[in-house]
């Protein structure tokens, strides 16, 4: 399905949140309270909106942007070229990084599609450092 709407996904969120997403973005990077040189993960990022906001806010971060679909990791590519973002295909069922790798791990829609967010979370927090 993630395919099929990578084109259309940001007017999408718009539409249905009448706005709203991009405030909501802005709270989760200034909430992250991610310090300089900091490492980020941002989950399901779609068409990379958080990671690149965490880029433009903290340049000096390793932000780091998994999503499953292909597709919308590429238009997330063309949305943010010039950008050092690693952008990953990922199942967040089983994150490939060692416990406690990051200091802020974030995503906007994420929970709403999986079948285990409990599982989730568990491997959202094995992946977080401490505090």
């Amino acid at each position: 399905m993630f395919d099929d709407i990578a084109g259309s996904y940001d007017l999408m969120n718009r539409l249905m949140t009448f706005g709203q997403d991009q405030q909501w973005r802005k709270f989760v990077v200034e909430t992250a309270r991610v310090r300089s040189g900091g490492r980020v993960l941002d989950l399901a990022c779609g068409t990379g909106d958080i990671a690149g906001l965490f880029h433009e806010t903290l340049i000096d971060a390793q932000v780091v942007g998994e999503d499953f679909s292909n597709i919308m990791l590429a238009e997330a590519k063309r949305r943010f070229p010039d950008t050092e973002i690693s952008w990953q295909v990922c199942d967040a069922n089983h994150l490939p990084y060692s416990d406690n790798s990051f200091d802020a791990v974030t995503f906007g829609y994420l929970l709403r599609n999986v079948d285990d967010s409990a599982h989730v979370l568990g491997e959202v927090r094995r992946v977080l450092k401490p505090g």
